[in-house]
């Protein structure tokens, strides 16, 4: 029945010109579908280049008519089976109170008496639901917007006795860029209250950096799992393939003791593989370093983009491991050079069709839908897209229609070269050519430095 809700929201911006549409919340009170005239339907005529002529438009104008009882029938559904947001107390907290600008809101949310994580604090990044309380994305989309669910992950933290301190402001819908001072992306209100000391853990989410980056910047422990480890659901998507949410903390001790919780299938995503493995991770931190393999990848050194000191850093660091018992050798992955030019078109392409055509999340998903969040975020999208959208997110969708027009299938293309040549395997998964239990490189070639343009209104950077 979601699927039919997303394609209502697709209909009704075909059929009225792509314009303005009442906002209405999903689940509280059913609105009927207008039955669409010949204008409307010429117009979706020539959106899918289906060539029909005035007779045929004509003909086919009672059958939709009558189709359309359909979404009535699913708009009445779901407002019978939506779920409804419980009553959180939260505050917007004063700029005196958020000397940062870290917190989107605040909250105190407590967990299970007695668990793991009893007593530790925990910034959610605003990019995941909490239910009753407001979730962002550090966008104008979907400010407002009231989850009514908890995401899994939030689930799990307040089961192992976590408190929910608020939500971490991230950058407009997780796309870095736009202000004069950088904590580092996107994930970056979650960076700055761990370094502050303002909270025990934080989650990230990372589709290109943006766990690991404000954790390089910020000096705290960022860690980016195995893709489908820790389940996406209740996260604001981008592109499912490379969708990930991680944990946060000041010590590599809160990151395992965290990721032991986050971990594990939920049932519900599909970016996790069937018989998705959990250790224990705090264990593993106690067996030591003998026996262990780093493989120093030697193509992510010396680029044009790298600074010396960075690359020096990164080197010490593997000595250090090798003095502690490890085995350090250098390994080449020549398609490593290839990969930020592969992630160009996955994240375009990927990140247009799914957020930008989808209204985040698409058709075809075997996972759970949120309609409300597609409701709300899409129209807010149709509406207001002509400023409120952060430029970085409005540059995703200029090359698609062109790239569409061509029918050349580069994303497709993309999703399988990333994967290197020889045999198909997750992201993720050891190169089967240098099997080793870790790899060394530096994750940006440069260290940091501040934004080029100065902010835009909406949700900053926390400085």
């Amino acid at each position: 029945m979601s699927i039919a809700r997303y394609s209502l929201t697709y209909y009704r911006r075909l059929s009225y010109g792509g314009g303005s549409y009442p906002f209405r919340c999903l689940g509280r009170t059913p609105l009927p579908v207008d039955p669409p005239g010949s204008a409307a339907l010429d117009r979706i005529s020539r959106y899918y280049g289906l060539a029909l002529s005035d007779a045929d438009v004509a003909s086919f104008e009672p059958a939709v008519g009558g189709l359309l009882s359909s979404w009535d029938a699913v708009e009445r559904l779901y407002a019978g089976t939506a779920p409804t947001a419980p009553h959180r107390a939260w505050t917007r907290p004063a700029e005196a109170d958020n000397p940062l600008g870290a917190w989107y809101v605040t909250t105190s949310i407590t967990g299970t008496p007695g668990g793991p994580l009893a007593g530790r604090s925990v910034a959610i990044k605003d990019n995941t639901a909490v239910a009753g309380v407001p979730m962002m994305n550090g966008s104008a989309t979907l400010e407002g917007y009231l989850p009514a669910r908890d995401a899994p992950v939030v689930t799990r933290l307040l089961n192992a006795g976590a408190t929910i301190a608020g939500k971490s402001v991230c950058e407009d819908l997780c796309f870095s860029g736009g202000t004069t001072r950088s904590a580092g992306g996107s994930s970056s209100g979650s960076g700055a209250l761990l370094a502050a000391g303002v909270v025990d853990i934080a989650t990230g989410g990372d589709q290109g950096g943006s766990v690991r980056i404000p954790a390089a910047y910020c000096g705290v422990v960022g860690h980016k799992p195995t893709h489908g480890l820790v389940p996406y659901t209740g996260a604001f998507p981008i592109e499912q393939t490379i969708d990930h949410l991680g944990p946060m903390a000041r010590t590599v001790a809160d990151v395992a003791l965290t990721l032991a919780v986050l971990a594990g299938p939920d049932g519900l995503d599909p970016r996790q593989p069937a018989g998705v493995r959990v250790q224990d991770y705090v264990a593993e931190l106690g067996r030591g370093a003998d026996g262990l393999r780093v493989g120093v990848v030697a193509e992510g050194f010396g680029r044009d983009n790298s600074e010396e000191a960075v690359d020096a850093t990164v080197r010490d660091a593997v000595e250090k491991l090798a003095r502690a018992g490890m085995s350090a050798e250098e390994v080449s992955i020549p398609w490593h050079l290839h990969g930020a030019r592969i992630w160009d078109v996955i994240a375009t392409e990927g990140a247009t069709a799914q957020m930008v055509d989808g209204n985040a999340y698409g058709l075809n998903w075997q996972g759970r839908y949120d309609p409300d969040l597609i409701d709300y975020y899409g129209g807010n999208l149709r509406d207001r897209q002509a400023g409120p959208a952060g430029r970085p997110l409005r540059a995703r969708p200029l090359p698609r229609p062109l790239l569409r027009d061509g029918a050349r299938g580069h994303a497709a293309v993309a999703g399988g070269l990333r994967r290197g040549p020889g045999p198909i395997r997750r992201p993720g998964h050891a190169h089967p050519a240098h099997p080793r239990d870790a790899a060394a490189r530096p994750r940006r070639g440069a260290g940091g430095d501040p934004g080029p343009r100065a902010g835009d209104g909406r949700q900053h950077r926390a400085l």
